[in-house]
């Protein structure tokens, strides 16, 4: 028999009176995976509701790890901007004291080279009179060595004149020496003779030491004209053989000679060539026309 709209209509008033018969006609009607499907939804609704809790804890422990971490780093950023304030403040500080040290360095610089160019001017003072002074030490000192080399020649002349036969006597024998008094008569009588000029018998009369000898027994007079210095050079050498040549023009044989305590390389090699004899303390030497 058809099942009619009626019949429907009885059914649903049925199970709407009879609640227990719902869950047998469910039953019936539908599968047992339809029928398990609202407890499997409620189950899934549950897990994910229990899921989305989870969840909800996870992202509040993420955000409360979040927060911490933010307030962990806005506290290291507020250290560090109060690190970058002190550091800015230490930077300051340094700039400020640096400018200080910069400004003491240029003071004492400059009153370095104030002190500086004040010794320079001081130094240079002192220098220029140490010059000064110095330079009359030197004259003052050349001034008492002339002196000192003429009390010492005088000495040394006077020695040699005192004992002319005891240094000469090599050179001439039966010597006689000339007083100055002696000598002068001899070069006055020359110039009024027009044998010498006057200025040569001025420069003769001048000689240190003048004997009159014989080289050896049995020869005629002849003259020595000496030089006497402490310490013998080449103008001592020319003067006793200019002189030597002066009195030659009297038509005497005359011979020249140096005495000394030392004589120097230049002027014993122009003694040696220019025939002047050397006596040197007490030494004699020939000069080489003479040991020819």
């Amino acid at each position: 028999m058809p099942f009619t709209i009626e019949d429907f209509r009885d059914l649903v008033r049925i199970l709407e009176e009879k609640p227990e018969w719902r869950a047998e006609v469910r039953r019936l009607i539908l599968t047992d995976e339809l029928l398990a499907l609202p407890e499997r939804v409620e189950r899934g609704f549950l897990e994910l509701t229990e899921a989305a809790k989870r969840h909800d804890e996870q992202i509040a422990e993420m955000r409360a790890e979040m927060d911490r971490r933010f307030a962990e780093t806005d506290r290291r950023f507020a250290e560090t901007d109060r690190r970058f304030a002190e550091t800015d403040r230490r930077f300051a500080e340094t700039d400020r004291r640096f400018g200080e040290l910069i400004a003491e360095m240029d003071r004492r610089f400059a009153e370095t080279d104030r002190r500086f160019a004040e010794l320079i001017a001081e130094t240079e003072r002192l220098r220029q009179e140490v010059d000064q002074k110095f330079a009359v030490v030197i004259v003052t000192l050349k001034v008492h060595g002339d002196q000192i080399g003429d009390l010492k020649g005088m000495s040394l002349e006077r020695q040699y004149a005192d004992h002319a036969p005891s240094y000469f006597r090599k050179i001439v024998r039966r010597l006689h020496k000339l007083s100055s008094e002696e000598l002068a008569v001899i070069v006055d009588d020359a110039v009024d003779a027009g044998q010498i000029t006057p200025r040569e018998g001025d420069d003769l009369v001048a000689a240190d030491i003048v004997v009159r000898g014989r080289r050896s027994a049995g020869q005629s007079d002849v003259y020595l004209v000496v030089e006497v210095s402490w310490g013998v050079g080449k103008d001592d050498v020319e003067r006793a053989a200019r002189r030597a040549a002066i009195l030659a023009k009297l038509g005497i044989p005359t011979l020249a000679a140096v005495a000394g305590e030392f004589v120097t390389a230049d002027a014993a090699e122009l003694a040696r060539t220019e025939g002047v004899w050397q006596v040197m303390d007490g030494r004699v030497i020939a000069p080489e026309s003479a040991s020819s």
